[in-house]
């Protein structure tokens, strides 16, 4: 496991994600709307502007969903997601429970660096970007999790555009996670 800078090998233009019409989509959401419905609007704009559950479709996303802490800070359960079901709840030992525990961003560039502790809803899977939701104390609630069938799917560019949108929705505070490459 390596954690980067603000360098981003992977990431040139040609292969940059468009993130212009999600923040478009975004821009429609409610400002009144409740955080619960932010989130389900958000994973509809996310899935509705990158979403293709299709295998061999490039740098598409095969899944998103927000998982949140138990009451018991036990396990994270599924909230909203697009556009399958998922495995709920699921344990701390994968990304998202690690994104969870130490408020960070993962940027998982193919699932098999992350070993025996992959919790793998979808065997197609082979990247994941994990984005903590915090509230305004650092307090992390729950994580944005987006998957892809592509290794290298994700990457720095994508986990800070998430973040900005997930900001924009306030959804998430403000503060910038560090971000952990995988």
């Amino acid at each position: 496991m390596t954690t980067t800078g603000d360098t981003d090998p992977a990431q040139t233009t040609s292969s940059a994600r468009d993130f212009s019409m999600f923040r478009s989509e975004l821009a429609k959401i409610a400002a009144g709307a409740s955080h619960d419905e932010r989130m389900r609007l958000f994973c509809d704009a996310a899935w509705n502007c990158f979403g293709n559950d299709q295998l061999g479709t490039g740098r598409n996303i095969s899944w998103i969903g927000f998982y949140v802490i138990s009451n018991d800070t036990s396990e994270m359960l599924l909230t909203h997601r697009r556009n399958k079901p998922a495995c709920s709840p699921i344990g701390l030992q994968g990304a998202c429970g690690q994104s969870w525990a130490a408020a960070q961003t993962l940027v998982v560039t193919d699932v098999a660096h992350l070993g025996k502790g992959y919790i793998a809803c979808d065997p197609r899977d082979k990247a994941e970007l994990v984005i903590p939701v915090l509230e305004a104390d650092g307090t992390c609630i729950g994580v944005l999790d987006a998957d892809s069938y592509d290794s290298h799917a994700f990457t720095e560019h994508d986990a800070r555009e998430f973040h900005a949108a997930l900001v924009a929705c306030n959804i998430t505070h403000n503060q910038s996670p560090p971000i952990r490459v995988i």
